[in-house]
């Protein structure tokens, strides 16, 4: 017990767990694609058309669209922590009268990493954070809770 105890304390088992956990994990039976989900994404012809970073106004124009179709929720995985170029009080208005909007916020690393939510949803708590945990050998297999 006690050699138990002094490998996983200097983190000698880590390896040998994650083996396990990725093995049990693709045991898992394949999942149903869920039709409910749609993810709307902005590709590169879509960045030509509307410029880097899409702007206030056209961001508020694609919330109000997609809006209208009566989405139980809507994540939205854009940063906007400053106005980008016009139309921020559209967007702002978008904001406050969405209250099934959820934005992103990066609250893990040094100062000057993390990257604050809009002020109008943070008000209101709705943001969820995108920052993940990268484990040792590169693999992606948690996250972090608020």
């Amino acid at each position: 017990m006690a050699i138990v105890f002094v490998f996983r304390s200097l983190g000698w088992l880590q390896p040998f767990e994650w083996m396990a956990y990725d093995w049990f994990f693709q045991l898992r039976p394949i999942e149903p694609i869920d039709e409910k989900i749609v993810i709307v994404g902005m590709d590169e012809r879509d960045i030509r058309k509307y410029g880097h970073p899409i702007s206030d106004r056209d961001l508020a124009r694609v919330i109000s669209k997609i809006k209208a179709g009566n989405p139980k929720v809507i994540g939205l995985n854009i940063v906007r922590d400053r106005p980008v170029r016009e139309g921020i009080e559209e967007l702002n208005e978008v904001f406050a009268t969405t209250p099934n909007l959820i934005s992103v916020e990066k609250v893990v690393g040094e100062k000057g990493d993390t990257i604050a939510p809009p002020p109008e949803l943070a008000n209101r708590k709705q943001i969820a954070s995108v920052d993940v945990a990268v484990d040792s050998d590169g693999v992606l297999r948690r996250g972090f809770l608020p």
